[in-house]
């Protein structure tokens, strides 16, 4: 009796040691038995749609979490433009750069926050993302929800410290932003914020002139 469960327990123990050996064959395997062409734009694709278990197998086969497609757009970025927040946390485990910027300079923040996708935004400053990241238009991902009126998304980046006072190279700050396009709520959680024009370390104003302008305008036309 002693010897059968000798046995059986090397043997479990050689299945064991030869399944991870094999690992990253099975999951290829596994995803050209689903179907699943072995490839970027499928991977990414994946991302996008939300399919962690697809997702799962490429990483498992030895995708590369920060694998680039069109734009230089990851994985992580498409998950987080369309608030698949299952496929984000299981890119993050795997070593996806939440900070790294596409071709334009956007980050998966920033899509994020433009997008709407409060949750993702969450997930992503948990884990490390930088709120005051520019992009090639010198544009913050506070800027981004402000604009869209993803009130929300700003709440959400204020707590986070996003700077209010970033100028984009059209010198457009996230209150001008919100107040041109019509998001009264946002413009009120802007000036309620620790201020779009307040004195930095050096004793200087920060914010643009244009922000005091909007900001003396509309402290008049908002129930504080």
């Amino acid at each position: 009796m002693g010897t059968l469960k000798a046995t059986f327990s090397i043997l479990a123990l050689l299945v064991f040691v030869v399944g991870c050996g094999g690992g990253p064959r099975n999951a290829r395997r596994e995803l050209s038995e689903s179907g699943v062409q072995w490839s970027v734009p499928v991977f990414l694709e994946s991302a996008q749609g939300g399919d962690v278990l697809v997702v799962e197998l490429f990483l498992g086969g030895g995708m590369n979490p920060n694998a680039t497609g069109d734009f230089g757009l990851t994985a992580l970025m498409h998950a987080a433009l369309t608030g698949q927040t299952g496929v984000m946390k299981t890119l993050l485990n795997a070593g996806g750069d939440v900070n790294r910027k596409a071709s334009d300079g956007l980050t998966a923040l920033a899509l994020a926050a433009a997008s709407g996708q409060t949750e993702s935004v969450g997930i992503l400053i948990a884990s490390g993302a930088e709120p005051n990241i520019k992009d090639n238009n010198g544009w913050s991902a506070l800027m981004y929800a402000a604009e869209a009126g993803n009130a929300d998304v700003v709440r959400t980046l204020l707590e986070s410290h996003a700077d209010t006072g970033i100028q984009g190279n059209d010198g457009m700050t996230a209150l001008a932003l919100a107040k041109i396009q019509g998001h009264p709520d946002v413009v009120r959680m802007l000036l309620l914020s620790r201020g779009t024009v307040k004195e930095n370390s050096r004793g200087s104003a920060s914010g643009s002139a244009q922000d005091a302008v909007f900001a003396t305008e509309t402290k008049a036309k908002i129930d504080l």
